[in-house]
């Protein structure tokens, strides 16, 4: 490794967060669902597709597996709210894993709690799919027997045992379902220095030790630019938009808009959620423009917001 290389921010920079991937399976994922086109009816695709359209095809309610799908994206969400998506995966910074923690955490708990909803009531939707197949038999029999009046007990019978029988166990389920958070430190220069396995997730290792082998340096500039550049070029951009929206203030009148106030206050916490790089100019900057936005109207000093804003901007380049 060259001295370049051994300097080279990345590789500290590396060792102050944490690449987080999420593994999750809900019932959807599982076969929580089926589909009467899945299930062997002894009859046509097409006589089959007839009847399906119409039939009811979850096992779990539609509201309960929404709820889950929407832990889902909420886990998503959260994880992209506190991260930097780079080339060597998703990067949250040590100065935001406890925030991405503790809300991962509680979706986490809500998501396995609605799963033990779901399982505990498992028994009444099995029988409320029971209860819908006598009509889905019915539907079929008129498909395929026209004029031959009602269904036979024997018919419904078969049907039932066919779509139930087809039904995944609650056991079948449960192993199917998780929601897993892969949770990588990468101390990389020591790893190319001493070519030592560390305790880190192999898969991740060795992906991101690939990657440096064959670019080099080039690599290092990315994770940079994914994060600190991406970070300074964010801030910059809501100093802007916020510079814009103070002079339409200032002429206007003089109170700040709450969406102005939000937009600041949200400036602040996000550059100290990601200010895992060190920048204490801009940190103290940041702590002034606080105490400014915080006074009340008849003695804020406007005008030093907008310098600070400007400051702000100036030290991001």
């Amino acid at each position: 490794m060259t001295s370049l290389q051994k300097q080279h921010p990345s590789l500290a920079l590396m060792k102050r967060g944490f690449f987080v991937k999420l593994d999750i399976s809900s019932f959807i994922d599982a076969k929580g669902y089926f589909d009467l086109k899945d299930v062997d009816l002894g009859v046509t695709a097409e006589e089959k597709q007839a009847i399906s359209a119409q039939a009811e095809k979850f096992l779990m309610p539609k509201s309960d597996l929404y709820k889950l799908m929407n832990l889902h994206i909420k886990a998503n969400s959260n994880l992209h709210k506190f991260s930097f998506v780079t080339k060597w995966g998703n990067f949250i910074p040590i100065t935001a894993f406890k925030q991405w923690k503790t809300v991962n955490d509680e979706i986490r708990d809500n998501f396995f709690n609605k799963i033990k909803d779901i399982c505990i009531n498992y028994d009444h939707l099995v029988s409320g799919i029971k209860d819908s197949c006598a009509e889905t038999a019915s539907k079929l029999w008129q498909r395929l027997f026209p004029n031959s009046g009602e269904p036979t007990e024997s018919f419904i019978t078969s049907i039932s045992d066919k779509i139930v029988g087809a039904l995944p166990s609650k056991i079948s389920l449960m192993g199917n379902v998780h929601f897993d958070s892969i949770i990588s430190f990468l101390n990389l220069d020591h790893l190319l220095t001493n070519n030592t396995n560390l305790p880190l997730e192999e898969q991740k290792t060795n992906e991101v030790l690939k990657m440096y082998l064959l670019d080099g340096s080039h690599a290092l500039d990315q994770f940079y630019s994914d994060t600190v550049l991406s970070n300074k070029e964010s801030i910059s951009t809501t100093c802007k938009w916020l510079l814009n929206d103070l002079n339409d203030w200032f002429l206007e009148k003089a109170t700040i808009k709450k969406r102005t106030h939000i937009k600041l206050e949200s400036l602040i916490d996000s550059f100290n959620v990601f200010n895992f790089y060190g920048d204490n100019e801009t940190l103290e900057q940041m702590k002034s423009l606080k105490e400014e936005i915080y006074k009340p109207i008849e003695i804020m000093n406007k005008n030093k917001v907008q310098s600070l804003l400007i400051k702000i901007i100036e030290l991001q380049r």
